[in-house]
């Protein structure tokens, strides 16, 4: 073959680089971009597989701090509309583990008539943070609201969403409605990412929800007390609380453990801290635990105020003291009332709400002492005040320029728990259309005071005064009870009439003593109650006011009179005590509890027609 036929079988691409080698950079580009393939092939960075419109934290579990509406202890949700237009709560967050991201998750659905124009606010810690008007229709709410930095620095952030806004035809009427409804759904939540998992007892508590389990692995008399006496704290501090012995598989979070060291290390629980009150973890969960049988100061701590100094993995509290209140008055703002000044153009409800167990020595309160600061206004305008007491109207006059109203409250009316209400409303002679809507600024007098009586009071409401000098729990139910059937039945009463920080010792096997005021779980022959289970037949006085077949699930609570006087309550639970939710106590002697409803009676065991 000639040279010529050669170069035309195998043509050159690249005349002069024929022997030529590839350079060394070019290998270098291909060795980093191979070493860029494997990383997007094993590490998945996460900018190529979150979907666009993901919005969580991207942090691990232990450290995304939740919050849920649900968890506050409203499991329905929360409802805005013409008669509620605003909707208020308060979240704890934790503060030792550090946070960023704090927010609120908006969800639920709203629904805007077509002729209305409606928005809906959230407002934290009193400062309006977002406001947004709402579509028409029926439509879901999806919203993130951001939370400053600053408004959970103390551990505690108070939310409150709202509505306003008017239908268009509303122009000339005295009613105005929003012409809106909006669902806040339970899983609407505060939420935060950590820097690190929650690791004080501070901490942990605050992350605490609703409803809680105290778990009791030991079944000792010691550790069974110390279980009711936390109990009885937690409820009073707003929880809702059950026990049982073994550690439950859902929810581990909301765990309380009560006992000593070798039996909380069969649950999987360690720590290490050696102090009594201590966070550990169980199943990779932090929990707390309770491990000493002198649990008093510890009790207090944990459902006390002192919390907020708890910022410790351990505690050793060996003081806390329970506050007192005295006197023959009680300032309404102690109680909580609202003092601020508030804008109003119609009308406003301020409401006070307080537990006989609370007032000094127990005291029925006789009356209450209530003004208000009152804006100026044409002579033609009148303040008008109507007070309710636990739902019932017990008075209506108008306000002036005179000393505050005095308004007697009916020990009848009086009930363990009470609510009290004012409502203010403006009233003028001229009306229509071309009268301007005014606003108003008002607010509670510091000098409101509730003032209390010396009435022992009737039935169940004579009991806060009876116990407040001290008590004891005195378990006289069968020694093999079941743990949750005695506790679960009765932390929640007793808690109603006991003050805050009581934690009363328990006793088990005994009856109480004469002359004392006491608690009884079960029935023993000193103590005598209007209502008894008896044959299995729920029998009560002699002859009978009611012989009938004993229920097969509840709790009966009623006076327990010892020397011909009532000396004490009496809970006696009935099958394994499940009730769905306790009624309001008021002067009936007793009460029938039932997971469906309650029966009030009288003293001598007779149903009363209007119980409480």
């Amino acid at each position: 073959m000639s040279e010529e036929e050669r170069s035309d079988a195998s043509p050159d691409y690249h005349p002069g680089e024929r022997g030529h080698t590839v350079p060394r950079f070019a290998w270098w580009i291909l060795g980093i971009a191979m070493v860029l393939l494997l990383v997007l092939v094993v590490a998945r960075p996460s900018w190529f597989t979150r979907a666009a419109d993901d919005d969580s934290l991207h942090v691990p579990s232990d450290r995304h701090f939740t919050k849920t509406v649900d968890g506050l202890g409203f499991p329905d949700g929360l409802w805005l509309n013409d008669d509620i237009s605003a909707s208020s709560f308060v979240v704890r967050v934790p503060v030792d583990s550090g946070r960023s991201d704090t927010r609120l998750r908006l969800r639920g659905d709203t629904q805007v008539a077509d002729d209305s124009t409606a928005f809906l606010a959230v407002v934290i810690d009193g400062d309006q943070v977002y406001r947004s008007q709402l579509p028409h229709g029926d439509n879901d709410l999806d919203q993130l609201v951001g939370i400053p930095a600053g408004a959970a620095d103390d551990g505690s952030v108070r939310v409150q969403i709202r509505i306003d806004g008017a239908l268009h035809h509303e122009t000339c009427t005295d009613e105005h409605s929003i012409g809106a409804g909006v669902h806040i759904a339970p899983d609407t939540m505060v939420e935060a990412a950590l820097d690190q998992p929650v690791h004080t007892v501070r901490d942990l508590v605050s992350s605490w929800d609703r409803e809680l389990t105290v778990v009791v692995p030991d079944s000792g008399d010691p550790w069974r007390s110390v279980a009711g006496q936390l109990g009885i704290g937690l409820t009073q501090a707003g929880h809702r609380v059950s026990f049982t012995e073994e550690m439950p598989v859902d929810n581990p979070q909301n765990v309380v453990l009560v006992g000593p060291d070798e039996a909380l290390a069969k649950l999987g629980w360690h720590a290490e801290s050696a102090d009594p009150v201590a966070v550990g973890t169980a199943t990779g969960t932090p929990v707390l635990a309770v491990r000493s049988t002198s649990a008093g100061e510890a009790v207090r701590l944990i459902t006390g105020t002192m919390i907020t100094a708890a910022d410790g993995t351990g505690e050793d509290p060996r003081r806390v003291p329970a506050s007192r209140a005295s006197g023959d008055d009680v300032a309404l703002a102690d109680l909580g009332i609202d003092q601020s000044t508030v804008s109003i153009t119609e009308n406003h409800t301020w409401r006070v709400s307080y537990g006989l167990a609370d007032l000094p020595d127990g005291r029925l309160p006789r009356a209450v002492r209530v003004a208000w600061t009152l804006p100026a206004g044409p002579d033609d305008l009148t303040w008008i005040v109507n007070t309710s007491l636990n739902g019932r109207l017990i008075d209506s006059r108008r306000l002036g320029d005179g000393p505050p109203p005095v308004i007697p409250l009916p020990a009848g009316m009086a009930r363990v728990d009470n609510t009290l209400t004012f409502t203010v409303q403006r009233d003028r002679n001229l009306g229509g259309c071309d009268v301007r809507e005014t606003k108003y600024s008002m607010a509670v007098a510091p000098g409101s005071v509730l003032l209390l009586s010396d009435d022992p009071g009737d039935g169940l409401v004579s009991l806060p005064k009876v116990l407040a000098p001290g008590f004891a729990v005195y378990v006289t139910a069968p020694g093999d009870a079941d743990l949750a059937t005695l506790l679960g039945a009765s932390v929640a009463t007793i808690s109603r009439f006991t003050a805050d920080g009581v934690v009363p010792e328990f006793v088990w096997g005994s009856p109480p003593p004469t002359g004392k005021g006491f608690v009884q779980i079960g029935t023993s022959n000193g103590v005598a109650t209007p209502i008894a289970v008896t044959d299995d037949r729920l029998v009560s006085h002699a002859p009978p006011a009611v012989d009938v077949s004993a229920l097969g699930d509840g709790i009966l609570v009623s006076t327990g009179t010892t020397d011909n006087a009532v000396r004490g309550l009496v809970i006696q639970p009935v099958g394994s005590g499940t009730v769905a939710v306790l009624p309001a106590f008021g002067t009936e002697s007793a009460q029938i509890i039932t997971e469906h409803g309650s029966i009030a009676l009288n003293a001598t065991g007779a149903p009363v027609a209007d119980g409480p």
